[in-house]
């Protein structure tokens, strides 16, 4: 078995997760009398009883109190969902919080009647159209901070409510408080379900304390659960750095910079939607699913995160993905500018395409072409059929999908601005000397040409 274990923190990134696991879902292929193109196994852990076959994801979700919308930890297991939500959420006696009713959508998914179509409004929690049961396993709580979409869609301090879940720093206090619980009642349980774990997602944010918080999780797990496992991190951003508050981008950085250390591959994605979680997490699905699906699809036998990392590192130490594309019909998407300049990216060190089927088994007009051995193409059996849980209309499966992954020069230019940020913003002291050293290290890693030389390192 391959097994692939994803670790989601924060509101955003559950979304991503949930819209995923949905898509996964609909691969599944109950009927004994066909055979699916999917291994299930791969991202779902099967439970086998006399006469039913139920799978639960691979998945250890993290959210602030609140942030579980309706969903009980214990409501598919047995438990008295009025005691299980308040168990999920740990509560402190002084916080009143109204209830969240359950939406529309999952009351038809627990009677098993049509379900409703979704809006922005009835998606405002991930829960509200998660398709998928997590066994209770799955589910940790900062129980200091809170959620709520329309109050602090942020997070904020659950009994000051003054403070927002920002800032590097409190990332790391949060994790020395409840990560060693974690590490031994959760994370080494997962893994212990895995016969030949392939890899580790961990699914987190830039722009807020989880960043920091996973950047934590993942150095924990390098050292000392996985060290010889790809862990691949995929971290959720707000588009454009301008847009931030000189402390704000000092933050990003510092957590950027931590989250690369310990992972195989960084992989950067936007906010597609600011007004939606719900529709920004299925156009990040698209990239994200196709990377997953290549390891569960039985045409790709085989095929594991560690093949397609080298696919784009070549065998040197380039782990931070540039460019992140997609294609479908006329729709195309470009992903993350935070390490990317698009057009302007200037020399390409490697790219991996995967190619998705449109249904009717139909591929791009215009196959990639490999031009050398610096290019990867994957060619999928299986299409992207969005299920009822995706916005109506963003995806046609009638079409075929494109998805690129990418690593070129235009890497340094952004690593080099971070260093000038740090060295405006700290003025003294080794933390500042010591991002700015590895900031330089980092950048030469994606020079390319003698024009690069000019570039002045030290000033």
């Amino acid at each position: 078995m391959r097994e692939i274990v994803t670790v989601s923190q924060s509101q955003r990134s559950n979304h991503l997760a949930t819209q995923f696991y949905n898509c996964q879902d609909s691969l599944i292929e109950y009927s004994r009398w066909k055979e699916s193109r999917n291994d299930p196994l791969v991202h779902f852990r099967a439970t086998v009883t006399a006469s039913t076959i139920s799978f639960n994801p691979r998945a250890l979700l993290w959210e602030l109190s609140g942030g579980y919308g309706a969903l009980g930890q214990y409501e598919y297991f047995g438990g008295d969902c009025g005691d299980c939500g308040e168990e999920l959420e740990q509560r402190h006696e002084s916080i009143v919080r109204k209830p969240v009713v359950k939406s529309a959508y999952q009351v038809a998914l627990d009677n098993g009647t049509q379900a409703p179509k979704l809006t922005m409004e009835s998606t405002r929690y991930w829960s509200d159209y998660s398709r998928v049961i997590y066994e209770p396993n799955s589910f940790s709580t900062l129980t200091n901070w809170e959620f709520d979409p329309d109050e602090c869609p942020e997070g904020r301090l659950a009994m000051g409510k003054e403070r927002s879940f920002k800032g590097f720093d409190v990332g790391v206090e949060e994790w020395a408080n409840v990560g060693e619980d974690f590490l031994e009642d959760k994370l080494r349980v997962s893994l212990e379900h895995c016969d030949l774990l392939n890899g580790l997602n961990i699914v987190t944010e830039l722009d807020s304390s989880w960043g920091a918080f996973s950047s934590e999780l993942v150095e924990a797990i390098r050292d000392d659960y996985s060290p010889k496992s790809s862990i691949v991190t995929w971290a959720i951003h707000k588009p454009g750095s301008h847009k931030l508050a000189l402390q704000e981008r000092l933050d990003r950085i510092k957590t950027f910079m931590a989250l690369q250390r310990s992972c195989t591959a960084f992989i950067p994605l936007s906010e597609m939607d600011q007004e939606s979680m719900w529709i920004s997490a299925a156009i990040q699905c698209i990239p994200f699913d196709t990377f997953q699906t290549m390891n569960s699809e039985k045409a790709q036998a085989g095929m594991n995160f560690h093949t397609m990392l080298q696919s784009l590192s070549l065998g040197s130490d380039r782990h931070l993905v540039s460019g992140v594309n997609a294609t479908n019909g006329d729709d195309a998407w470009q992903f993350s500018d935070l390490l990317y300049n698009g057009e302007d990216s200037g020399h390409r060190f490697s790219e991996m395409s995967i190619t998705r089927p449109a249904s009717d088994g139909s591929s791009l007009d215009h196959q990639p072409e490999e031009v050398d051995r610096t290019t990867t193409n994957y060619t999928m059996e299986q299409c992207f059929n969005p299920p009822d849980s995706y916005p109506e209309g963003l995806i046609s499966s009638e079409h075929p999908m494109g998805v690129t992954f990418s690593v070129d020069k235009s890497t340094r230019a952004k690593l080099i601005d971070m260093r000038k940020c740090v060295e405006r913003l700290l003025r003294h002291g080794d933390e500042r000397h010591g991002l700015v050293d590895e900031l330089d290290t980092l950048a030469q890693r994606y020079e390319h040409g003698w024009e690069d030389d000019e570039e002045d390192f030290d000033d």
